[in-house]
């Protein structure tokens, strides 16, 4: 509901309700279209009021009902005290398992969120990574692998000498020059070697980060 549609509702609701001859009717509007109002304008402002708007039916309709119940059969009800204290506990006992019942699920939807985000995070880790490593292995650039590989590491809580030692594995990994007239078969021959020598360099880098790993043969569990 936007708010406009709040203020119309109000305005139409509020004329409707004092045509109608009943004692007490028009409080218990204003009591629904607060709780209207707030379920609708809090989560606006900040996410952390999202169980407003998920449970936003059950807040109006328990607003209504209850006042209904205090303002205008309540009072029906005082010659019966002990029958007007029951309803009253019942009523009590309801919101109370309603209120838990809401907020257990609220906090199992946070922490489905709250997976979500991190999976896709991971994800995103991942991808990079690969590309880095693709990268590194075909064509020789060092730069996206030891880019990625320091944001990894840092993120997994690595100490700075650490990733220091990693990443100058990458630094020092040299190719051979391949000979301005060299013959294609000797082109590809050297190609091979420094294709074999940046895999070795890169096996070496998985073996020293060991267990973090996103792509990096395990950098999955501590990276986010």
């Amino acid at each position: 509901m936007t708010i406009v549609g709040l203020i119309l509702t109000a305005i139409f609701g509020f004329l409707l309700t004092s045509s109608i001859p009943v004692k007490g009717v028009n409080t218990v509007f204003i009591a629904f279209m607060i709780a209207l109002a707030i379920t609708t304008v809090l989560p606006l402002i900040h996410r952390r009021f999202e169980i407003l708007r998920i449970e936003r039916a059950f807040i109006t309709s328990a607003v209504t009902v209850v006042f209904t119940y205090v303002i205008i059969f309540r009072p029906l009800l005082v010659s019966r005290p002990g029958l007007a204290n029951l309803i009253d506990w019942v009523i009590v006992l309801i919101m109370l398992l309603k209120v838990n019942s809401a907020v257990k699920r609220y906090v199992v939807i946070e922490e489905e969120a709250e997976f979500e985000e991190f999976e896709f995070k991971r994800e995103e880790i991942v991808e990079k990574i690969e590309r880095a490593k693709n990268l590194f292995i075909s064509r020789g650039v060092k730069s996206p692998l030891i880019a990625v590989l320091a944001e990894v590491l840092v993120s997994s809580g690595f100490r700075t000498e650490d990733i220091a030692k990693v990443i100058s594995v990458i630094l020092s990994c040299r190719d051979e020059g391949i000979p301005r007239f060299a013959f294609g078969w000797e082109k590809r021959i050297i190609e091979r070697r420094n294709r074999k020598r940046r895999e070795e360099a890169l096996k070496r880098v998985e073996e020293m980060i060991g267990g973090v790993g996103v792509g990096l043969k395990g950098v999955q569990q501590k990276v986010r």
